[in-house]
């Protein structure tokens, strides 16, 4: 009785993948370095049916398992640049950053909804590639590293709320290499 496997993989294969959006503010001291403020959100989600026995003797259950998970990350960053040519169209970049991350996940099962959320220190770096169609308008591709790890979890179920310590090997995970492509935007560039 349980989840069956299959179903099982395919729900924690589409956790790895989701939603992402990144903002940097970012002031030059020279050409090609600066320093700056980094935004990253994630989410993803993932579902799952299958039948639950309850231990009771009698009853099983068929139920779904849901989570809805946001990840979001706010630190300074260090910022490196060089353009690739002379007309400046193609551009490399490079930033480190250590900050807070923040995790929110909205997770159901056996009609039970649970809240846990936590928080803890995490650092991005990132190298990206861009081609530029204007001045302030480029396409881009994007490598990041983003590491972070929660020790500790709040888990509320909107009338009773703990703080859980987690076993080392519960420990929430938020780290996870990013390959994005997108268009980027610049209020103000060069």
């Amino acid at each position: 009785q349980g989840f069956d496997t299959g179903k099982a993989k395919s729900y924690y294969r589409n956790l790895k993948t989701g939603w992402l959006a990144n903002a940097d503010l970012t002031f030059m001291f020279t050409p090609d370095i600066g320093t700056g403020f980094k935004y990253k959100f994630f989410y993803t989600s993932g579902n799952v049916d299958g039948i639950i026995d309850v231990q009771d003797g009698v009853h099983v259950i068929y139920t779904n398992y849901g989570e809805r998970i946001f990840v979001n990350y706010y630190g300074p960053m260090a910022y490196y640049q060089r353009y690739l040519n002379a007309a400046e169209t193609y551009r490399i970049t490079t930033t480190f950053s250590f900050g807070l991350s923040t995790y929110r996940n909205e997770a159901k099962y056996l009609n039970e909804y649970l809240l846990l959320t936590g928080r803890n220190l995490g650092t991005d770096y990132s190298v990206n590639l861009e081609y530029y169609i204007t001045d302030n308008i480029s396409l881009g591709a994007e490598l990041s590293a983003f590491y972070s790890v929660l020790r500790k979890v709040k888990i509320t179920d909107g009338t009773n709320t703990q703080t859980v310590d987690l076993d080392k090997e519960n420990y929430e995970n938020l780290s996870r290499l990013e390959l994005s492509l997108g268009i980027r935007f610049y209020l103000w560039n060069k």
